[in-house]
């Protein structure tokens, strides 16, 4: 056999695939060396890199994109070489699958090309890669892929829908089809370009999906594998299809994500921050009519589930839904995987946080090691979440658990209807929260991955209200983000920096041995556990910088002896009793899920909590860090003429997103964002927020609640927003640092405590957009509807760029406003819950606002004003010239009494106009 046929035999076998993150790519073939890559001049370079028995292999990658982080693969070259066995090569995971390598002779050289099917990097977010063309060694074109390569016709990919139908009985979309077994399928609307569900076709070439609870039923399904598309009708598809005609207008759902970003990890065997936990409260509401006023509905007359959708308009792509753990690459964490059939490594790593069995009456301490009452949820169910308490009911542990929709997007109940909600009551920090009145979904386990593996870190959730008692009958429905982040991480600074770092917890750190004088190593990316190689090796270094650095103080958890890690191989050394959660020494109010305070728990051993005797998590974070001024910088002053929107987002880069989502991931993304207002602005700097109630847990003098409590103690909507424009035109304003619009703040604390170590907020509680509670994100106005049902989440407060309903791709977070009210932004329309004209012109609004876009206002708003002209000042401005608290929320038509300059009554305002008094008749206001 000559050597070009031995190598067509040979090479048809192999298949690459490709792991690549923006630092290092590594071959898993235990003969390849590893091979870094960098940036350079807008290309991505790959090294040539030596294959043993095949020679050498190179790839080009050009970044055509900047904005998007596209990248168009130039070339790939392949010098074969002689050798009597194949050699299959990998790379760990994504995937560039290579069906066909050709070896061939042009001119009587030989010359070795490929031809590609598919190019999938899942985890580059977004990094997307698309062949247009190869080249031999010498960089001669072979062929081009608008000339004479053709992506379809590499593999023939079989798809049919078979049938479609509608099952009114049920309330169920019912589709069955064929295909290539094994492949994915994803099914949507064929019209609005929806996301119904996903599914794998089985080895006999077979796919179903049933799909329950459809707020909106198509006329007609697409589904899609890969690049091949086919549509069907759906059979006995109600009149109303592609329409919500299915929602009676008389009810509406509000709902919110409590916090506005959760953080996940992808890989738990090392330590984590926080797991799969995410928290959705909803509200229902019986629509307000002529003669009654809206109404709240609870558990007894209506159930709320949740279950994944998409957004035709989402940026990251009209497919991108989030069902569950499994993706078509694979699991997207590790949390659920079973080490030993008994325990989960997310069951493992959070234990030391449940109490142990004797607070069940399961076990006797005095006799025996009671362990973690989370053991006996163990194994943790796939996309099953972390049980969670019911607050009402401590300090019994009546726990519940809430879970993903799973690949067959399964509708999941809210498993809690809060009426007065229990906040570490126990505490002076705390209270009961009167009438919250919501369905409540604490701990669904999401993750920031969709189910195609695209990094998306604000998948949306269908909130529907069903029928009570009975199938799962849609009454009403709204979209919102459930967002969750990976971007939370140690890389900067605790990765080697040949992988990644900068070498400042690592290279340059202080503490470089164990108090034995023994070094400690710092793991290189290569020698991690994957599937999350750099992350890991930051994890292990940080868990190896702590042994070195406190290893001689640690004591036990059971009877606070000594147990001290003085080489780095006792096995009471962090870094050898992986996985690790930081919590079961740093507290954290986050993670406390009983409310009880930082405990330590002896009944359990040494898995048992020791918080007592340690600083808060937080404080451990930002009170350690913020003391490395040369790598964590300061923020400038809002007032400052040298912040320009692109210096505070450096400076915000190199400080608050070095550990926190914000580089890649948008945690603070909403109104104030795009107002300019950054983290330090609200919160202070990293020391004033690590300088909480934990300082004194150390020495024995116990926590000082006199001082800041991290999740509890934040600023208010307040502390910025401290009035109208009358009411802050007679406030002494000399010490805060005011908008442009002379109405609002820059920072919630006065520039005279800006440098204090204890930050007091503003507080301005007569404000007329004052909470009602300690926290935004507790509180309840207008009908006891709760804040973040009409402005957003804390931290993405509506409108999120991008919000134009008529632009290419809409902000996931703008979907729900949308939904109620036909517009981005704040609610605002009064018939979201209200029936048209039902509302008498009164200014008994939200705030005080008076009947918006309501035909009624606009005749009799004269008589509202004549009786007090301070309550029109009050957001049209002192002399009725308008102010920001003035603006049109979106496009409005108004008729006025009086003829207009084009002889018509009719007055259009673009949406953003600022109202004053003499856009539509003389300004009385001036007078």
């Amino acid at each position: 056999m000559n050597k070009v046929s031995y190598l067509i035999q040979r090479l048809i076998q192999i298949s690459l695939i490709w792991w690549i993150s923006l630092n290092s790519l590594v071959l898993a073939d235990d003969n390849v060396d590893q091979a870094n890559f960098s940036f350079a001049t807008g290309n991505l370079y790959l090294p040539i890199v030596e294959i043993p028995l095949f020679g050498t292999f190179g790839v080009n990658l050009l970044l055509v994109d900047e904005n998007k982080l596209e990248f168009v693969l130039q070339d790939i070259q392949l010098t074969a070489v002689a050798s009597d066995s194949p050699t299959v090569f990998s790379f760990e995971t994504g995937e560039l699958f290579i069906p066909t390598i050709m070896v061939a002779e042009r001119d009587g050289k030989q010359l070795q090309y490929t031809k590609v099917n598919m190019i999938s990097i899942p985890d580059s977010d977004p990094l997307r890669f698309q062949l247009v063309g190869i080249s031999n060694q010498r960089g001669e074109s072979i062929l081009s892929l608008e000339n004479d390569f053709n992506f379809n016709s590499i593999v023939s990919i079989r798809l049919t829908i078979e049938t479609a139908k509608w099952d009114a009985e049920k309330s169920q979309l019912q589709v069955q089809g064929k295909g290539s077994q094994n492949k994915s399928v994803t099914l949507s609307n064929a019209n609005s370009g929806q996301v119904l569900g996903t599914t794998t076709i089985n080895n006999k070439g077979e796919w179903q999906l049933e799909i329950p609870v459809l707020a909106v039923v198509p006329c007609q399904v697409q589904a899609k594998l890969g690049n091949n598309t086919t549509k069907k009708s759906v059979e006995q598809a109600p009149v109303s299809c592609d329409t919500n005609s299915s929602s009676p207008s008389n009810m509406v759902v509000l709902a919110a994500n409590d916090l506005g970003m959760h953080c996940a990890d992808l890989d738990y065997q090392v330590f984590s921050i926080l797991p799969p936990f995410n928290v959705v409260h909803a509200q229902v509401l019986q629509r307000g009519t002529q003669n009654t006023l809206p109404q709240l509905l609870d558990d007894s007359q209506v159930d709320v589930v949740y279950q994944a959708t998409s957004n035709p308009k989402d940026p990251i792509g009209k497919e991108s839904i989030n069902t569950g753990n499994n993706s078509n690459n694979g699991a997207k964490s590790n949390f659920w995987e079973s080490l030993d059939g008994s325990h989960t490594i997310g069951g493992l790593t959070y234990r030391s946080l449940y109490p142990g069995q004797d607070k069940l009456g399961l076990c006797d301490p005095f006799t025996e090691i009671c362990l973690s009452s989370l053991d006996l949820f163990e194994p943790l169910v796939l996309d099953t979440g972390l049980p969670v308490p019911d607050p009402v009911q401590l300090p019994n542990l009546v726990p519940v658990q809430q879970a993903m929709p799973g690949i067959s997007n399964s509708p999941q109940y809210f498993k809690r209807f809060d009426v007065d909600l229990p906040f570490f009551k126990d505490f002076p920090f705390g209270s009961v929260i009167q009438q919250v009145r919501w369905f409540a979904a604490d701990g669904i386990p999401i993750l920031p991955k969709d189910d195609n593996g695209n990094l998306n870190a604000y998948p949306l959730m269908r909130i529907q209200a069903v029928a009570k008692n009975t199938a799962p009958t849609p009454i009403a429905a709204v979209d919102i983000v459930v967002p969750v982040a990976s971007e939370a991480d140690c890389q900067t600074c605790h990765a080697h920096p040949k992988d990644f770092g900068n070498g400042a917890a690592t290279s340059l750190a202080l503490v470089t041995t164990y108090a034995d004088g023994t070094p400690w190593e710092i793991m290189r990316q290569a020698s991690a556990l994957g599937p999350e190689k750099l992350l890991n090796a930051s994890k292990i270094n940080i868990l190896r910088l702590h042994d070195a650095k406190h290893g001689t103080h640690y004591t036990s958890s059971a009877d606070g002896s000594s147990t001290p890690c003085n080489s780095g191989t006792e096995p009471t050394c962090l870094a050898n009793r992986t996985p690790v959660q930081c919590s079961q020494c740093h507290y954290s109010p986050a993670l406390d899920l009983a409310q009880t305070g930082p405990i330590d728990e002896p009944e359990q051993g040494e898995a048992g909590r020791q918080q007592t005797r340690h600083i808060s998590m937080s404080r451990a974070m930002h009170g350690h860090h913020g003391q490395f001024t040369d790598l964590f910088s300061s923020m400038l002053s809002p007032d400052d003429p040298q912040r320009t929107p692109e210096v505070a987002q450096q400076l915000l880069e190199k400080s608050c997103y070095q550990c926190h989502p914000g580089k890649k991931t948008r945690c603070l993304r909403g109104a104030m964002a795009q107002s300019g207002s950054v983290c330090q602005d609200c919160h202070g700097n990293m020391n004033q927020v690590g300088n909480d109630f934990s300082g004194g847990l150390p020495t024995g003098a116990g926590l000082d609640l006199t001082k800041r409590v991290p999740w509890a103690n934040e600023p208010k909507c307040q502390s910025c927003h401290i009035g109208d424009a009358v009411t802050v035109a007679k406030l002494n304003t000399a010490d805060f640092i005011l908008s442009a619009s002379g109405i609002r703040l820059l920072q919630t604390y006065q520039k005279s405590v800006a440098k204090q170590a204890d930050l007091p907020f503003i507080a301005m509680p007569q404000s007329r957009f004052a909470e009602n509670e300690n926290l935004y994100r507790l509180s309840k106005g207008h009908g006891g509807i709760m804040c973040e049902g009409c402005h957003g989440s804390t931290h993405a407060i509506w409108p999120v760029s991008p919000s134009d309903n008529n632009s290419a791709t809409l902000a996931n977070d703008n979907v729900a406003a949308v939904d109620l009210q036909g517009h981005a932004g704040k609610l605002i329309e009064c018939t979201t819950c209200h029936e048209a004209g039902s509302l008498k012109p009164a200014l008994k609004g939200p705030h005080g606002l008076h009947p918006v876009n309501d035909p009624t206002w606009n005749k009799k708003h004269e008589d509202v004003a004549e009786k007090d002209k301070n309550a029109c000042r009050a957001c049209h401005g002192l002399k009725g010239e308008g102010t920001v608290l003035a603006r049109v929320a979106a496009d409005r038509t108004l008729q006025a009494k009086e003829k207009q300059p084009d002889g018509s009554k009719t007055i259009i305002l673009k949406q953003g106009t600022i109202v004053s008094c003499n856009l539509c008749h003389k300004n009385e206001l001036a007078r």
